[in-house]
C-alpha cells in the first residue's frame, strides 16, 4: 500500500485498497478481517482502488493505477 495514503474525504489513514477478479483463498482471509475490500470481477477504468474504512468513501481510479504500475516497471527495466 501507497505510504501515507489518507482518505481525501475525511483525512482517516484507516484505508484498505479495493481488489478486482476472482479472489484466492488469501484475499478472502483478508477481506474477512477487512486487510482489504473485494470489489468485484468487473472493473472499468473509473472503478474505484481504496476505500476508507472511517467514512466509507471510495476513491482513486483504476486506470490511473495501471498507468502508475506501468512507469515503475519500465523505470525499473531502463536502469
Amino acid at each position: 500500500m501507497e505510504k501515507n495514503l489518507k482518505c481525501p474525504k475525511c483525512g482517516s489513514t484507516n484505508i484498505v485498497p479495493i481488489v478486482y477478479g476472482m479472489p484466492s483463498y488469501e484475499l478472502l482471509e483478508k477481506e474477512g478481517v477487512r486487510e482489504v475490500l473485494l470489489g468485484g470481477c468487473i472493473v472499468n477504468d473509473l472503478s474505484p482502488i481504496w476505500h476508507c474504512k472511517d467514512c466509507q468513501n471510495y476513491w482513486g481510479n483504476y486506470s490511473d493505477h495501471l498507468e502508475n504500475g506501468r512507469q515503475e516497471l519500465e523505470k525499473r527495466h531502463n536502469k
